[in-house]
């Protein structure tokens, strides 16, 4: 198979290349004369992939028609690259429809769309997501065009009279085995992603390299600011920003140089670095020593807190130490707005007036705990680990005092900034609720068994389709407590949460957009390494590839210690 697979490639690269013979198996369909039908989806590093295919009775015969055809109408200036090969395993009719108001039902990811029965304009699944050609189950004709250029069709009168013109078309669905085909070998591809039974270093540092070399370098824009939400399919971008979305999508940047050094990485980093600093500003003209995060005229007790921990992570990895200052500051904003109980007591606020929202984060209080950690390993005060006991003891002893395993919620920063704290100070109140949290997403993670879908596994009981960031996050608090377990002796339970983790990450490698899953859009580079929502939405927001590559980081880290060689 892989040998055929890659003079498939060859083939389609030059001409003069011969396709061999290949067994298709007993689960491929046959139309009325007894032939197969394949796709080919031909890809360069540039726009959105050439469709073609070819019938024939033989696989050779199938692929050597779709060739031939791509070769004939190909421009000069084409490349290719990647090569995806889709065998047509079987076809559902659903009837002669109405265009403008049949309702449709199918499934995404994995029925291909054929209408009147021409295969020659017949659209893959991912062509039918990726163009938009069915939104909220109406049939969307007008966005087949742009498809039908790809398969070279624009001058298929039948088919654009049937665009254009008719009332009712007949409509089947289709479903395909797929290979994605590159340089570097042939995969399996399942719903239009690839699939990992097991989790290793080569996968993740592909994982983590992928965004390093592709959407950070490409998110970012002249001002500093990220791409804050992308439709890849539509090429839309959503209005609004979030500046604590913006602090951590920075940090994750600045781990994956950590990782993997790369200039131009640090370059496009320094800028959304700048832009940071653009909204951090004193509280008030009489003290300059007290600084907030202040964006929209709002000011976030999260938002200090990812920023100190974002500017802290630049300062250890570079050792350039001018925005301590700007640290301290936001740090004491935390110490001044903390209350008789040692709880953060504001966690958001006008800027302008000082007036207190109502308002209140389960995740700020970690993410300012985190902070004041982060900043004493580069600033070793004692006043910065003294606030942050009083926000645990209040945390653990107040807050979560009734919760239970089903109840407490899932709070990654809290498990870094309890990992962090408990390493400078001991305690066994943040080594044990550190591991009740960290237990509590164990035990909801869900399992191969019956009645889950395949594509579920590693994901977590939650309402809906299952989504990445909230795997990613628990992902990362699973590592944290795995390190917080080892070097307490607790090597087993360390063992229990790092196998958790490796389940959540093969979840959500299956939304990161690879090479395969990117063919069929226009802004590849900016696509590239970066993670959609869910298995279902495509939406590319920055704090999506943030927790994802983060969590990725970790399991990297933790596989290249000496307890897992």
């Amino acid at each position: 198979m892989e040998k055929i697979m890659r003079s498939l490639l060859e083939a389609v690269k030059d001409s003069n290349k011969e396709i061999p013979e290949m067994k298709t198996g007993g689960s491929i369909y046959k139309n009325q004369n007894g032939e197969i039908i394949v796709f080919l989806s031909i890809s360069d590093k540039e726009g959105r992939s050439t469709v073609v295919n070819g019938t024939g009775t033989s696989f050779k015969q199938a692929a050597e028609k779709a060739a031939a055809f791509f070769h004939e109408q190909k421009s000069r200036s084409m490349q290719p690259v990647y090569l995806k090969l889709d065998l047509v395993s079987s076809v559902t009719p659903k009837g002669n429809l109405p265009v403008h108001t049949a309702k449709l039902t199918y499934k995404r990811r994995t029925d291909g769309l054929i209408l009147n029965s021409m295969w020659e304009t017949a659209f893959l699944p991912e062509e039918v997501d990726a163009y938009g050609m069915i939104e909220n189950k109406k049939l969307k004709r007008e966005r087949m065009f742009r498809a039908a250029e790809n398969h070279f069709q624009l001058h298929n009168t039948r088919f654009l009279k049937m665009l254009t013109a008719e009332d009712q078309v007949e409509m089947a669905y289709f479903r395909t085995k797929s290979y994605f085909i590159d340089e570097t070998g042939v995969m399996p591809l399942f719903r239009g992603h690839r699939v990992y039974s097991e989790l290793t270093e080569d996968i993740l540092r592909y994982a983590i390299e992928l965004p390093r070399n592709h959407y950070f370098m490409h998110s970012v824009n002249k001002e500093g600011r990220f791409l804050y939400s992308y439709e890849p399919a539509t090429g839309t971008t959503a209005g609004g920003y979030n500046i604590l979305r913006h602090a951590g999508t920075l940090y994750a940047m600045l781990e994956t140089y950590e990782s993997f050094p790369e200039e131009k990485l640090m370059r496009e980093a320094k800028r959304a670095l700048c832009f940071l600093l653009s909204k951090i500003v004193p509280l008030s003209e009489k003290d300059q020593s007290i600084q907030v995060l202040a964006d929209q005229d709002i000011v976030k007790l999260g938002g200090n807190g990812l920023a100190v921990v974002a500017l802290a992570k630049y300062t250890d990895i570079t050792g350039d130490e001018q925005y301590l200052p700007l640290m301290r500051g936001l740090a004491e904003w935390m110490l001044h707005i903390q209350d008789e109980k040692g709880n953060f007591a504001v966690h958001k606020q006008r800027f302008s007036t000082g007036e207190v929202s109502p308002f209140v984060s389960w995740y700020y209080p970690g993410e300012a705990m985190l902070a004041l950690t982060r900043l004493y390993d580069i600033d070793p005060q004692e006043k910065w680990l003294d606030a942050c006991e009083k926000q645990a003891e209040y945390l653990i002893h107040t807050r979560d005092k009734e919760e239970t395993k089903e109840t407490i919620e899932h709070d990654h920063w809290l498990l870094y900034a309890l990992t962090d704290l408990h390493e400078e100070r001991g305690g066994e109140d943040y080594l044990n609720h550190a591991l009740f949290i960290a237990r509590a997403i164990v035990d909801s993670q869900r399992e191969k068994r019956a009645g889950v879908d395949r594509e579920w596994i590693g994901s977590y009981e939650m309402k809906g389709i299952p989504r990445s960031t909230p795997v990613a996050c628990r992902s990362e608090g699973l590592g944290a407590a795995c390190r917080l377990a080892l070097r307490n002796g607790l090597n087993e339970e360390a063992a229990i949460f790092f196998e958790a983790m490796k389940k959540g990450i093969l979840f959500q490698l299956q939304m990161q957009l690879r090479p395969e899953s990117v063919m069929y859009y226009d802004y590849k580079d900016l696509c590239l390494g970066a993670l959609h929502e869910s298995l279902t939405s495509y939406e590319l927001r920055n704090d999506y590839t943030q927790h994802n590559v983060s969590s990725f980081i970790s399991c990297y880290q933790l596989m290249q210690e000496e307890f897992y060689q």
